[in-house]
């Protein structure tokens, strides 16, 4: 089997990316650093199943997904989302395994608010 990194094969912004593979989304996400740095990826669902992943790790996950630019909900792409000091901290609740909905910040900050 070979194993290519995801920014190696994609070089455009990107609308919709699931990922679900069994405790290694944080390995496929650091494969696609260059696309997250340089292209937008809008919205994510990633699998964070403490049960596989571990308590600690699933914090660094966290992490790693808001200082990538994304808000996180374990309910859906409107929210409600985790607080961003809450995650740095390493406090955020998380349930024993759920999919995670990310959406880049700036798509939050430009919705018009009714």
């Amino acid at each position: 089997m070979s194993v290519m990194r995801l920014d190696s094969l994609v070089e455009e912004d990107v609308q919709f990316m699931k990922i679900d593979v069994e405790g290694f989304e944080s390995e496929v996400l650091k494969g696609a650093s260059g696309l997250l740095q340089n292209f937008n990826v809008f919205y994510i669902i990633a699998e964070c199943n403490i049960g596989i992943l571990g308590l600690e790790r699933a914090k660094k996950f966290l992490r790693f997904l808001s200082e990538f630019g994304y808000a996180i909900s374990g309910s859906s792409f409107q929210g409600p989302f985790l607080d961003d000091a809450a995650i740095s901290r390493g406090s955020a609740p998380l349930g024993p395994g759920e999919n995670l909905y990310l959406v880049k910040r700036e798509l939050l900050r430009a919705q018009p608010r009714g």
